[in-house]
């Protein structure tokens, strides 16, 4: 609980506006897919559903996040699948 409370601190605000405005729907569209996905194979151990939840909310959003920064916005083809603007270089 303290490692989530200190990032969501520690993250500069414009890069949760940048996401939150710009790519909102296609943040979502990942993360539902990420979260059954991570969900599945976290559920399979017998743990604390506590533990098992944060484990798939601290994976789901790590996985999204890098996702949609690093594979999403950085690729032209699947930019214009995802009905994003192309990048001003």
């Amino acid at each position: 609980m303290r490692a989530l409370l200190t990032l969501l601190v520690t993250v500069p605000a414009w890069l949760w506006l940048q996401v939150r405005f710009h790519g909102a729907a296609d943040f979502s569209a990942i993360h539902q897919t990420v979260i059954v996905a991570i969900g599945y194979y976290v559920v399979q151990f017998e743990r604390n559903p506590y533990a098992q939840y944060v484990a798939i909310l601290m994976a789901s959003f790590a996985a999204s996040w890098s996702l949609y920064e690093e594979v999403i916005r950085r690729i032209a083809v699947l930019r214009w699948l995802f009905g994003i603007k192309p990048s001003r270089r």
